[in-house]
């Protein structure tokens, strides 16, 4: 498909698309995994909307990573009206990950009032 493979993420330069296989094991839902067709013949399965936020939120979090924190925050912002916000609360694995989740739906529910 017009990949160049460097270890476990892959790169198309014509279309700057950069994608990491980290593994061959899902630490998500995979439930939550969605079929995103290609084109006609080809799809790929992605983890969730939801699933990259908790591992952006966990990284800010747990690596105190201002820039996993403002991707984890655009994300939910973005797709805020469509997300499935139980989950994300239900998914949560720490005090300090629940809090500025909490905060961050706070600020949403006010903005999008």
């Amino acid at each position: 498909m017009g990949f160049q493979r460097e270890g476990r993420h892959f790169y198309h330069e014509d279309i700057e698309i950069a994608i990491e296989i980290p593994d061959n094991v899902l630490a998500g839902n995979y439930d939550k995994v969605v079929k995103v067709e290609i084109d006609g013949e080809n799809y790929v399965y992605l983890i969730s909307v939801e699933g990259i936020i908790l591992d952006r939120l966990r990284a800010g979090v747990h690596w105190k990573s201002e820039e996993d924190q403002v991707w984890a925050f655009k994300l939910l912002a973005n797709n805020y009206s469509t997300i499935d916000l139980e989950y994300l609360l239900n998914q949560v694995e720490a005090k300090e990950e629940s809090a500025l989740l909490m905060e961050w739906v706070e600020q949403l529910r006010n903005d999008f009032k």
